[in-house]
Formats: structure tokens, sequence, C-alpha cells
């Protein structure tokens, strides 16, 4: 399998300057028109989301709707390939905790725990998710990060990279 999947757009993608100017710039509100652009999502359906959740930041002065910086930020890294987010933004990448930059890690695993996952993935993965390229190596880092056990992260708070990047951008950076 591929970083860019055959039914993803590079168009649908946000470039280079829109993830920079977003990442380097104020941590200021987000409009729901910038964060489509940004996740790949619909406005409206940004809007719901937030709306259900009780996740809208405060409007704008001009009366539309908009989203907490980090709200967005979290969005934009869960939408698109770590791998592609990261070669995108090239030395620029560097806006992000370094600890999110992904890493060649080989392990051994029996077949059947292998098949497994990938039919996890197949089944689990949204229609979105495939449109915007969202990868197996993508999913197992998910599942990964939820395997992560916070007697692990309580003996990891004096490792400041760390905690940069597994509170990001909630906490970190």
């Amino acid at each position: 399998m591929t970083e860019m999947n055959a039914t993803t757009s590079e168009a649908e993608r946000p470039d280079r300057e829109t993830l920079l100017a977003f990442f380097a710039g104020s941590r200021e509100p987000v409009s729901l028109e910038v964060a489509a652009r940004l996740t790949g999502q619909l406005e409206a359906e940004l809007y719901a989301d937030a709306r259900t959740d009780g996740r809208l930041a405060e409007p704008f002065a001009t009366g539309d709707a908009a989203l907490d910086w980090d709200e967005v930020a979290y969005l934009t890294i869960e939408a698109w390939p770590r791998t592609w987010l990261v070669n995108t933004l090239g030395a620029e990448a560097a806006v992000l905790p370094p600890y999110l930059r992904p890493v060649d890690v080989s392990v051994s695993l029996p077949i059947y725990v292998v098949v497994a996952l990938h039919q996890q993935f197949e089944s689990a993965r949204t229609t979105a998710e495939a449109r915007r390229g969202l990868t197996f190596h993508d999913y197992v880092a998910r599942l990964l990060h939820l395997a992560i056990e916070s007697e692990t992260v309580d003996e990891l708070r004096a490792d400041s990279d760390f905690n940069e990047a597994y509170d990001y951008p909630h906490g970190g950076a």
C-alpha cells in the first residue's frame, strides 16, 4: 500500500503554504472555511460535529462560527497521512513537535495479527479516510497511541520531547 491512495486527489489536500501558515501562525480561532481546507472536511460537517460536542469557539465579530486553533490542529494532524504531512512541510516541519514525526520501525509479528489488523483497518476506515489516503501505518500508529498506559505517560513526564508530542496540540508546543 502506498502513502497516496489512488482515490485521493492531491487537490483535496491542503498545500504547503496553507499548512505552514496555520501551524506557524497565531493560535487564534479558525474560520470553518479555513478549517475545512485544512482537514478535508465539509464546513457543515465541522460545524455540526463541533456544535454537537460543544467545541465551537467564540464566534467572530461578524457572527461567523469558529473553531479553536488546537481543535483544528488536532483534526488536521489526524486527517492526513503523517508521512505526507511531514514531507509536505519539508524543512519547515519544525513547526510540529519533533516526536510527532514518523519513524520506521521493524517488528516481527505473527501473521494472524497482521491479517487481523489489516482487516480491522479496512473495516474501520471511513470513506472520508480512504479519500484522504490514511494508511495502514496511520491506523497502527493510532492503535499504539491508544495502547500507551497512563503509568508510562507519568514515567515519561520528564521527557519534554515526549510530552510535547503526546499532548499536542492541547498542551504541547
